[in-house]
C-alpha cells in the first residue's frame, strides 16, 4: 500500500518515472503538458560517463 502512496506523491509533485514516458506519449487521456519532468527514479539507466562542456556568458565549463 505504501508503494502506491509514494507513486501518487511523486506524480503529484511533477516527477514521473521514466518508464511511464511511453504511456504519456501513447494515451490521449494522459496530458504530457501537466508533467514537470520524467526522471529515472528506479535507476534503469546507467550513470553518465564522459565529459560535458558548456558555454555561458563567454565562460566555458567542463565536467
Amino acid at each position: 500500500m505504501s508503494i502506491f502512496s509514494l507513486n501518487a506523491q511523486i506524480q503529484q509533485a511533477g516527477i514521473v518515472p521514466l518508464e511511464d514516458y511511453v504511456k504519456y506519449k501513447t494515451y490521449d487521456n494522459l496530458n504530457i503538458q501537466d508533467v514537470t519532468y520524467f526522471k529515472d527514479i528506479n535507476n534503469h539507466l546507467d550513470k553518465y560517463v564522459g565529459t560535458w562542456t558548456g558555454t555561458y556568458d563567454n565562460n566555458t565549463l567542463t565536467l
